[in-house]
C-alpha cells in the first residue's frame, strides 16, 4: 500500500476513534436504563391503633352460691384495637389481622332480691358493687364485619353487704373475670359471654355476665381511618 494510502487510513482512524466510543457509550446507556431495579422487599404492615369507649350493660348469674338472683352489670370500658391490618382505608376495614386489646373498666354490679327470698348464708346477700378490672385480649378478624375477641382481666374493687341488722358493709372483693365476645360493624355493637370469679372475705363467688355493648367512639372511626 503507498505511503500515502496508510498515513491517510491512520488519520481517519485516529479521527473516528473517539465518535465511536461516544456512541458506544450513549448506545449502552438505554441498556442500562432498562434493566430491572433490584428487588427491595416491601415493608411491613404498619400498626394501626384504635381507640375504644364502650357502655356495656347485661345480667350478671350467680353460679356457686347460686342463692342470689340475676343481678345487673353495668361496665363502662376503655382501651383500643392495636393492629396490622394494611397502608389503606381498604384494608383496614376489610383485612382479617390479629388485634390486641388492652382494656380498663369500671363496673357497677346490683342484685335485688325478690320477695320472700330466704337470705343467704351469712345474712349477706352483696347487694351492690362497685369494681375496677384491668386486662388484654386477643382477637382476630376486620373492623368492618366481625371481630372475636378472648379477654382476661384482673378485678379489684368493693361489694356492698346489707346485714340483717340493717349496717351495711363495704368488703373488700378481688378476683378475676375472663371471656369471649365480638365486635360487629365496624365495632359498634358488641356481645359478650365471660366468667367471674371474686374473693369477699370468705365466700368465694363464681358469676356469668352476658352482656351487650356500644362503642362510643364508633363515629370518629371515619376520621381515624
Amino acid at each position: 500500500m503507498p505511503a500515502v494510502s496508510r498515513l491517510s487510513l491512520r488519520f481517519l482512524i485516529s479521527r473516528l476513534a473517539p465518535l465511536v466510543v461516544v456512541i458506544g457509550l450513549l448506545a449502552a446507556r438505554p441498556a442500562r436504563a432498562g434493566e430491572p431495579a433490584p428487588y427491595t422487599p416491601p415493608s411491613a404492615s404498619p400498626r394501626y391503633i384504635f381507640p375504644l369507649a364502650q357502655l356495656v350493660i347485661g345480667a350478671l348469674m350467680p353460679q356457686s352460691p347460686s342463692e342470689m338472683p340475676p343481678g345487673l352489670a353495668l361496665h363502662v370500658q376503655g382501651g383500643a384495637l392495636i393492629g396490622w391490618p394494611g397502608r389503606n382505608t381498604l384494608e383496614r376495614l376489610f383485612v382479617n389481622t390479629l388485634w390486641l386489646r388492652p382494656e380498663l373498666s369500671y363496673e357497677y354490679r346490683r342484685f335485688d332480691p325478690t320477695a320472700g327470698q330466704v337470705p343467704p348464708p351469712g345474712d349477706y346477700d352483696h347487694r351492690q358493687g362497685h369494681l375496677v378490672s384491668l386486662g388484654m385480649g386477643v382477637g382476630y378478624g376486620n373492623m368492618m364485619f366481625a371481630l372475636g375477641t378472648y379477654s382476661a382481666r384482673f378485678v379489684v374493687g368493693g361489694v356492698q353487704n346489707a346485714q340483717a341488722e340493717g349496717e351495711v358493709v363495704f368488703n373488700p372483693a378481688v378476683g378475676m373475670r375472663h371471656g369471649i365476645g365480638a365486635m360487629f360493624l365496624g365495632t359498634l355493637f358488641s356481645v359478650n359471654l365471660e366468667h367471674q370469679i371474686l374473693s369477699l372475705r370468705d365466700v368465694v363467688r363464681h358469676e356469668l355476665l352476658l352482656t351487650v355493648g356500644f362503642n362510643l367512639t364508633m363515629p370518629a372511626l371515619s376520621r381515624l381511618l
